[in-house]
């Protein structure tokens, strides 16, 4: 009776640890739903749509330069669900995919804002090839709340001058963006934005074993 009682116990905590997603997307937009689901022109060069196709796969989010000359473009959020305190919500790895099918870029940011003020951002500073022609390439960025602002700024983040410290910024996350430097005829493809758990958590619990 005992052994049996013992049983229940576990197999009751593993459902509720399998239900409880501690190894799932804490946030996730692939843009199949024909709207902008909350995310918006970066700027007054930038204009942004959505692509019913042309995704990877499907919808997509499609920013282009609005305006004559070269210069910063890109898309921003500050959806609920996109925002507020990444660690209290177990957020540690933030990755999208991007493509290019028109004209020139140079550089692209992840940026973090903890207010309106772009100066209060954390900006991370993605490596891509100059490569148009519609490659997909996945962006992966990592963050950690155990970084120091030190820790951050070694593995590829920049603090802007009125930017709180690395920990407190992801804890107060008031808008994302993503950056082009590119000419002002770039199209620019981006798909399934993702805020999800550390890259080591594991999603399959192991098998108990069970000594009566």
């Amino acid at each position: 009776m005992r052994s049996a009682f013992i049983i229940s116990i576990i197999f009751a905590a593993l459902v509720l640890a399998a239900g409880s997603g501690v190894c799932e997307d804490i946030y996730f937009e692939g843009w199949e739903g024909g709207t902008l689901a909350g995310w918006e022109a970066a700027n007054a060069s930038s204009d942004v749509t959505v692509g019913d196709a042309g995704g990877n796969p499907g919808g997509c989010l499609v920013i282009r330069g609005s305006s004559d000359g070269d210069g910063e473009i890109g898309a921003i959020t500050m959806n609920p669900g996109a925002t507020g305190d990444y660690w209290a919500a177990g957020v540690g790895l933030i990755t999208f995919d991007m493509s290019f099918d028109e004209g020139w870029y140079s550089r692209v940011w992840l940026r973090i804002r903890s207010s309106d003020d772009v100066s209060s951002a954390w900006t991370y500073n993605v490596r891509m090839p100059n490569e148009p022609g519609g490659r997909w390439r996945t962006v992966a960025v990592e963050i950690d709340e155990t970084w120091s602002d030190y820790d951050a700024q070694l593995v590829g983040w920049g603090k802007r001058s009125d930017a709180l410290s690395f920990e407190e910024t992801m804890a107060n996350v008031y808008a994302v963006e993503i950056v082009i430097m590119a000419s002002n005829d770039v199209d620019v493809i981006v798909d399934n934005f993702r805020l999800g758990p550390p890259v080591e958590c594991v999603a399959e619990l192991p098998v108990p074993v069970l000594v009566f």
